[in-house]
Formats: structure tokens, sequence, C-alpha cells
């Protein structure tokens, strides 16, 4: 009886998969689109870089909290903001569901004030607070569920 598969066969055969394989690896990789860096790289970067230098101001000013209370949120600044006029936005983002998202403007005098917003309970809300104090520029952001 003659055999079919020789020596030879068993090694080019597995050779000849191995290399229809990566063809078709490089294939694939080769035709998707992978963006690693945005169109808008360059203002997405100095945004960025504006956030942290104001947040680094508001950490040279002290320890800032964000407390949930049950009518909104409670913000407490640094005893530097006393008697100052503080103004701002604060940005309830909500993981959980895109569509609870939403913003709402602020303005006090002091270093303590309450931010009245319908927050679920249920969800963990990341609250984000850009606010400026005279000519002076901060930023915060923090999670409160």
């Amino acid at each position: 009886m003659k055999k079919i598969f020789s020596w030879p066969w068993v090694v080019v055969i597995p050779l000849a998969l191995f290399i229809v394989m990566t063809l078709a690896f490089l294939k694939v990789a080769f035709s998707r689109r992978v963006d690693l860096v945005s169109k808008d790289y360059y203002y997405k970067d100095k945004e960025y870089s504006l956030r942290m230098e104001k947040t680094k101001n508001l950490l040279e000013k002290g320890e800032t909290t964000v407390e949930r209370n049950p009518s909104g949120i409670t913000i407490r600044l640094p005893q530097s903001f006393k008697n100052q006029q503080v103004e701002g936005s604060a940005y309830f983002y909500s993981p959980l569901n895109p569509a609870d998202d939403f913003e709402k403007r602020f303005e006090f005098v002091g270093e303590r004030s309450e931010i009245v917003a319908e927050l679920s309970r249920e969800h963990l809300w990341k609250v984000t607070l850009d606010f400026n104090v005279g000519n002076d520029k901060f930023f915060i952001e923090k999670y409160i569920q």
C-alpha cells in the first residue's frame, strides 16, 4: 500500500496554512481604521492643560469638598474665598445614562454654597465645577454617589 502523504507534504501543508492565516490577519489589520490621536489633538491638549492649571490653582488655595445633600450638592471652598464673588458652572455627568446629564450656572459670595439639582439616588455622578473668583480661574472634578 502506497503512502498518500510523504514527509515533504507534512512540512508544506502546515507552512502553507500558516502563510494563508498570516496574510488574512494582515488584510484584516490593515483594512481597519485606527486613530490613536484625535484630529483636534492640539486643541484638546491645550484645553486639558488649561484645566490642569485651573486645578493646580485651586489646590494651592486649599481643600475643596463637593458633597451630596437632599436638594443637590454642597460646595465648600477654602477659607481664602471668604467674602469673594464666585461664579461659574456645574456640569453633572451620569455614566449610567448620558440623557440625564445637565449643566447649571451658579453664583454666590463666600466659601460655601448649595446648588439645587435633581440627582437620581441610584446614579453615580461626576460633578465638574468650572468657576472664576475675580480674575482667577478654578476647576474641580468630583464623583458623588
